[in-house]
């Protein structure tokens, strides 16, 4: 699949295959009131899907020359599936939505908001999400933040403020308490697999 539509595909994360048809449908319906410029089209989206049109709008923008003729490539029936193909997820497992966004709410703000502290976060986010049960949404989420070009306001829309530098050091002071504890986890389990890697010879 060309490289423009891998980015309208993935602009926003989508949860399962309903809520990416939904999508989809919305942007073949919104395309079918023939928008001749792409300001027009956005305009005719946002009535349709607040929120979720101004984010998709501002990523494929700043990302894509022509985005409309790329929207306009992106109309066939197989998009949930290109969606899930392209970000290699499958149908996810059943979650708790409530419990997913609490979570979000409660972790988001850990990363102290730079691209140096961006990967450790990261790894230590998308542990904490699978030891919580919420794999599926915290790597949907992940891979959709990995494309973002501004990460702060990707999460903003969310819902999540992350820290102004002034903060970032008592951010930074909690996150290294969280990946020192995660890595003693680590270790631990390398200990135990040593272990019945040493009983099995036996």
């Amino acid at each position: 699949m060309d490289d423009n539509l891998i980015v309208v595909l993935t602009a926003v994360p989508l949860a399962d295959h309903a809520e990416a048809q939904q999508w989809f449908q919305t942007l073949r319906d919104t395309f079918d009131q023939q928008p001749d410029t792409w300001d027009a089209y956005v305009a005719a989206l946002v009535e349709r899907a607040p929120g979720r049109a101004e984010d998709f709008a501002t990523y494929v923008a700043s990302a894509l020359p022509d985005p409309l003729d790329d929207v306009r490539e992106l109309l066939g029936d197989t998009l949930p599936d290109w969606y899930f193909a392209t970000t290699q997820q499958g149908d996810p497992a059943p979650y708790d939505e409530s419990e997913w966004q609490a979570f979000l709410a409660e972790n988001g703000p850990m990363w102290a908001g730079t691209e140096e502290t961006w990967p450790g976060w990261r790894e230590w986010f998308a542990y904490t999400a699978a030891e919580r049960g919420l794999g599926e949404p915290a790597t949907g989420f992940l891979t959709w933040l990995d494309a973002q070009p501004d990460k702060v306001a990707a999460f903003a829309a969310y819902g999540v403020v992350i820290a102004a530098p002034d903060d970032a050091a008592e951010i930074l002071s909690r996150l290294s308490s969280s990946l020192a504890e995660f890595e003693r986890e680590l270790n631990e389990l390398a200990v135990e697999e040593v272990g019945d890697a040493s009983s099995f010879r036996k």
